[in-house]
């Protein structure tokens, strides 16, 4: 552009001085705040929206770490458990051994008792005959004697 173009427009965007005495500054002044105020109240509202999704993020990552730490005190629970409940596994077979035990204890026991009860009855038979023996002697020689027999003791 020349210089004498220049001057007929007033400046180098092409609007002349008339047109800029022209135009209605109110009405230009107020779209530029209207304007203006929009873009700080979208900056601003990005601004808030920013920190809620950042506040929100941070509020998963803490529900998640609480959920993390739930889950390891859970497992930790159910480690201690199962370790208590393969304790008393344990010590119910121990038990159960035991029990097994004695009760083979006392079958054993039942068996000699039956056993001494057998010699018992065996043993007073057998003094029942003795007895009997004795008796049967003790007449004999109370006969002998009676009669007089010689070599009979008294």
């Amino acid at each position: 552009m020349a210089n004498g173009e220049e001057q007929k427009t007033g400046n180098k965007n092409g609007l002349s001085m008339e047109t800029l005495k022209q135009m209605n500054w109110p009405t230009v002044i107020l779209i530029i705040v209207t304007g203006g105020g929009n873009f700080l109240a979208t900056q601003n509202n990005s601004s808030q929206r920013q920190y809620q999704v950042d506040r929100a993020i941070d509020q998963i990552r803490e529900m998640h770490q609480a959920l993390d730490e739930t889950d390891r005190r859970q497992r930790d629970y159910l480690a201690k458990v199962e370790s208590l409940l393969s304790n008393d596994k344990q010590e119910i077979g121990q038990l159960g051994t035991a029990l097994s035990n004695q009760t083979q204890m006392l079958e054993n026991q039942n068996k000699v008792m039956k056993l001494q009860t057998q010699i018992l009855e065996n043993d007073t038979a057998t003094l029942s005959q003795v007895s009997a023996i004795v008796h049967k002697f003790e007449r004999w020689k109370e006969l002998e004697q009676q009669r007089g027999a010689p070599g009979v003791p008294h």
